[in-house]
């Protein structure tokens, strides 16, 4: 399912969010918590930390009755955290009076506006690390634009969370993660992200060019004696203006997450399989959650010349892509790596027991329309291959292997 285009305000505080946590100016479950108020609806909040126990890291407009641990409030909270952390799923309480699951008060939580609460489960690569808990005034705030803003808050706090209860860091944000795990992990969630935000922010600057044209016409059109109209237009002239710098800087920090400095500056030898092997232990966790059983059989010495993170990604992308296939119409979804080498090439295959769609040319996908929506598995087609040229510096061709690979190459 294709996800909701996010509005300004919101990607404006997910790049916030992930400017905090790069630069180590707060914790970050705290900035999960911010962003999530900042861009979403909700009255008051809670970040939970999971360690050795669910522990309260901060609350935000839920005044001192939350800081007792004791009080109807804080259990109540706690309580929706548990459940999201259990399920490893969102926990959502439409109207506390009705769905009191975990909830044996619901007044405290009434006194402050709200009647729907939601947990958000923090799903690191390899554990769940905490648990954000909103409250809302009524379920209606919880539109689907929403529910995709807060997934993508989760995901980006879950990776940095992973990392600080991982080496027991729980008061701050390194400046950088130091690890090959926490460097590989976050850089691809942040690539990821960047990529999933190009196209919502070019349907952007292409309305941004429209509105604009519009309001140049409505000024030569309107009557300079009216003085109502005359401010009227003006309002319009200079929103218009703002909008126009606010996804200037939105299409700067997408550049920024995709800059060049995030990979290696040249192309190196590596082992495809040692690349392969670390890509496959990242996703293994996550799939394993979703009932996806991955196999892999890796050769050894299988070399070729990339870079690194840029080759991770690619492998990254193809395994989540062929779990989703499998994932939606197998009943015992299953997805097979294998790296193999001969004396004149190296392959990478990546295969899924789901359902085949039917074949396009891969130079098919390049020939439309620069702009035009693709369904998401022909934009997720697109990325994969661009990043495969990137990675190897720009001079090798995404060819489809005879006989293999994931289902629509």
């Amino acid at each position: 399912m294709h996800s909701p285009e996010l509005c300004p305000n919101r990607l404006r505080a997910l790049f916030t969010l992930i400017a905090e946590i790069s630069a180590a100016e707060t914790r970050p479950l705290d900035a999960a918590l911010d962003a999530a108020l900042s861009g979403t609806g909700a009255v008051a909040g809670a970040a939970f930390a999971r360690g050795g126990k669910l522990v309260p890291t901060t609350t935000r407009g839920l005044g001192s009755r939350a800081r007792s641990t004791s009080s109807a409030l804080s259990r109540g909270l706690r309580a929706l955290a548990d459940r999201a952390l259990s399920s490893a799923a969102p926990a959502r309480l439409a109207d506390v009076d009705r769905d009191r699951e975990g909830i044996d008060d619901a007044r405290e939580i009434k006194k402050i506006g709200a009647r729907t609460a939601l947990a958000l489960p923090l799903i690191g690569p390899r554990s769940t690390v905490g648990a954000v808990v909103l409250l809302f005034k009524d379920e209606a705030a919880l539109d689907a634009e929403t529910l995709a803003f807060l997934e993508a808050v989760a995901r980006v706090t879950a990776l940095a969370a992973h990392h600080h209860l991982s080496t027991g860091d729980t008061e701050r944000m390194p400046s950088s993660m130091s690890g090959e795990f926490g460097v590989a992990a976050y850089t691809r969630e942040s690539e990821r992200i960047a990529h999933d935000l190009e196209s919502p922010v070019g349907a952007l600057v292409l309305e941004h060019e429209a509105l604009a044209q519009a309001v140049e016409e409505l000024c030569h059109s309107a009557d300079p004696t009216d003085a109502t109209l005359t401010a009227c237009v003006g309002e319009v002239t200079r929103t218009a203006q703002n909008l126009g710098r606010t996804i200037e800087e939105l299409q700067q920090h997408v550049l920024d997450l995709l800059s060049p400095e995030r990979r290696e500056s040249i192309p190196v030898e590596l082992d495809l399989a040692e690349i392969t092997e670390n890509a496959v232990a990242l996703a293994r966790a996550h799939l394993e959650s979703r009932g996806v059983m991955l196999l892999e059989r890796l050769e050894r010495g299988a070399l070729t010349r990339g870079r690194r993170e840029g080759l991770s990604q690619v492998i990254s992308s193809l395994v989540f892509h062929a779990a989703d296939a499998a994932a939606e119409s197998a009943s015992t979804p299953r997805v097979w790596v294998s790296v193999t080498s001969t004396a004149e090439s190296v392959t990478l295959t990546v295969e899924n027991n789901g359902a085949t769609p039917r074949r396009r040319a891969l130079a098919a996908l390049f020939s439309e329309k620069r702009g035009a929506r693709r369904s998401p598995p022909e934009s997720l087609r697109v990325r994969i291959a661009s990043e495969l040229v990137r990675a190897h510096d720009g001079r090798t061709p995404a060819v489809p292997a005879p006989g293999a690979g994931p289902p629509g190459w």
